[in-house]
């Protein structure tokens, strides 16, 4: 029994093990079966190409990208970012078919179409966009950045426009990210990985200054003023500069350089100074901006020389170079940004005559547009920028705008500014505020009708840098004095303004504006202090000769001087020590040296009285009654005179 319970066992567990086997069997058989492949690793995503392109635009400006060889299924991805102006960046993908010329004239046809159907261009420009590309897109990105996302068609090369926004005046300085499978370039984050995805393939500018472009100036040369700088506006990328000076007048032999925006040399033209012209020519491989041109008549050795010049500069104009070129085109010599600058006389706060000086509160506001400063407003709030000093400076800077910079001429300290502020907006203007103290030389006092006399005060304002960069103008209806001015011993009349040129020595010519206002003195001061007190002495000392007693009139004639005396001292302590005589001291030293007078002849008469000859005395008293007003009539005109002149 127990060989059968055991075998029982055994039968049992083969089952159980049987039915493990067929459960498994499909389960393997599935896993196996013929023809199933065996499982693959996913395939890798390809890697991200991401490239960055930098330029400039001008309004209206096109710029067309060839990207070559993109496969079907890539997703292209573009970023369009503003770095500099008011630019209002917009990018395309044209249709394959749509030649960039045919963009150029079919879609301005269009546009001028729908403006003389009276239609709303800002409408219908979407349309006409669609028709001519694949994708578009204005202010898709962060701010007014543009991007745009679109997936590849088919094998081929396509183009890209890149220009700024339809019928907005905008222009300046661009990011360009383009990325292939790569995302992150939406955000305008993404590193350029070194992909050469985009090529320049063509430029549609706006004007004449692709077309040989030429400028020409003149002016004189010497060792005192050499060497002469002139800055160039932007230049693209693949123009090409050409310049000549010659020589018009004297033995002047002019050395030519080119510089970068560091004032590096780059390129140079009889650098010996042996020829009476030089000329260069030069092809950028990357936008320029702030380039210029140096002209010096002082060589590294030989002998400086001098004489008038004529300089012509061109852009894709090899006639320059010949000398026979003719002025046409857009400027490619920078032109000065004018400034429209006006003070505003608030306080005077003291006037040292001694020292020929006075201590004044002005208000100074300059004016200016410059295309360089402009910006897209990133918000409503954004229509307006207002920077203290520094932070313009700094704005400026980041962005390689040349700031207008000034000095107060006849300033003799510190200058202490209440408030600087400058105010940018969106096209470009800007508004330079400061409310200042100073404390200016006066150096034209002259006190020869004193104290009749009207002096001359001013504040001059000099432009750190050269005309060809900046030029004054006056601010209309701004410059004024003030009606409360604190100053209790002039009187402010006039005043006028006055821009013109200064040569500082060693340099360019520079542009100053000057202030200029007149003030006289209050004469109730010295009517009433000096002048009538001097009238009383001077007619109590010619009453007195009606007196017999001559003892009386030395005693009242040596206190007349002592009193004229005091009051000389007490005017030459406000002015200078001068080479010459104002109307104070004519009439002071007049009447001191006519009391002196008196007092040598009251002490004669008193020695003849004394030695019997009385009768003598009497007869010369007679005369010298109507002799002494005589005297004074005599000063009196002498001091009108003076006045008169």
């Amino acid at each position: 029994m127990r060989g059968i319970s055991a075998l029982r066992e055994t039968g049992v567990l083969l089952c159980w093990l049987g039915v493990a086997i067929l459960l498994s069997t499909p389960l393997a058989t599935a896993q196996m079966a013929p023809g199933q492949p065996e499982s693959q690793p996913e395939p890798a995503a390809p890697e991200p190409a991401v490239q960055e392109v930098t330029g400039h635009l001008s309004i209206n400006e096109m710029l067309l990208y060839r990207l070559a060889d993109l496969k079907r299924g890539q997703t292209l991805h573009v970023f369009l970012e503003r770095t500099g102006g008011n630019l209002d960046p917009l990018v395309a993908l044209l249709r394959p078919e749509v030649e960039f010329d045919t963009l150029r004239i079919k879609g301005g046809q269009d546009l001028d179409e729908t403006i003389a159907a009276g239609k709303d261009p800002l409408v219908e420009i979407p349309a006409i966009f669609d028709r001519y590309t694949l994708a578009w897109d204005d202010d898709s990105g962060e701010g007014d950045a543009a991007f745009l996302e679109y997936e590849i068609p088919a094998d081929r090369d396509y183009d890209l426009l890149v220009r700024g926004r339809f019928l907005v005046d905008t222009f300046g300085a661009f990011r360009l990210l383009i990325g292939l499978d790569a995302p992150e370039v939406s955000t305008g984050d993404a590193t350029a990985t070194g992909a050469k995805i985009a090529e320049l393939a063509a430029i549609d500018e706006p004007s004449e200054r692709g077309a040989k472009a030429i400028s020409m100036t003149t002016g004189t040369l010497t060792p005192q003023n050499s060497p002469l700088f002139f800055a160039l506006e932007p230049i693209r990328t693949g123009e090409t500069l050409q310049a000549y000076v010659e020589t018009v007048s004297g033995d002047l032999k002019p050395i030519l350089f080119l510089a970068d925006n560091a004032g590096k040399p780059i390129r140079s033209s009889n650098f010996a100074a042996t020829e009476s012209t030089a000329k260069l020519t030069y092809t950028f491989t990357e936008q320029s901006r702030n380039y210029q041109i140096r002209l010096s008549s002082v060589p590294r050795r030989g002998k400086p020389t001098s004489g008038t010049y004529r300089l012509t500069v061109g852009i894709d104009a090899p006639e320059v170079l010949t000398g026979d070129a003719e002025a046409r085109g857009e400027p490619v010599l920078r032109q000065p940004i004018a400034i429209r600058v006006g003070l505003n006389l608030h306080q005077i706060a003291d006037v040292d005559q001694k020292a020929e000086r006075y201590d004044a509160v002005y208000d100074l506001v300059m004016r200016w547009q410059d295309p360089e400063l402009s910006y897209r407003p990133l918000s409503p709030e954004d229509s307006i920028r207002f920077f203290r000093q520094e932070e313009f400076v700094t704005y400026a800077k980041k962005n390689s705008v040349i700031v207008p910079s000034f000095t107060l001429y006849n300033q003799q300290e510190r200058r202490w500014p209440q408030n600087r502020m400058t105010i940018v907006m969106p096209d470009g203007r800007a508004v330079y505020f400061e409310r200042f103290w100073a404390r200016l030389q006066a150096p034209d006092f002259q006190f020869a009708k004193f104290p009749f006399d009207t002096q001359r005060f001013f504040a001059r304002i000099d432009m750190v840098l050269p005309l060809r960069y900046f030029v004054l103008e006056e601010l209309e209806q701004y410059s004024r004095v003030g009606t409360a001015l604190g100053e209790e011993e002039w009187v402010v009349g006039a005043f006028e303004t006055a821009v013109t040129e200064v040569q500082p020595q060693g340099g360019s010519p520079k542009s100053s504006f000057s202030f200029i206002f007149y003030a006289h003195r209050h004469l109730n001061y010295y009517v009433l202090r000096i002048f009538l007190p001097v009238f009383a002495i001077i007619v109590i000392s010619w009453v007195t000769f009606f007196l017999k007693d001559y003892a009386k009139r030395i005693e009242l004639a040596g206190a007349n001087l002592l009193v004229f005396i005091a009051f000389n001292f007490t005017i030459a302590g406000d002015l200078p020590r001068l080479g010459y005589l104002t109307v104070m001291d004519v009439v002071l030293i007049s009447t001191f040296l006519i009391t002196s007078i008196v007092l040598i002849v009251c002490v004669c008469l008193r020695h003849l009285e004394d030695i019997g000859r009385e009768t003598l005395a009497r007869r010369l008293d007679r005369y010298l009654i109507w002799l002494y007003p005589a005297a004074y009539l005599t000063v009196g005109g002498i001091m009108a005179a003076m006045l008169m002149g």
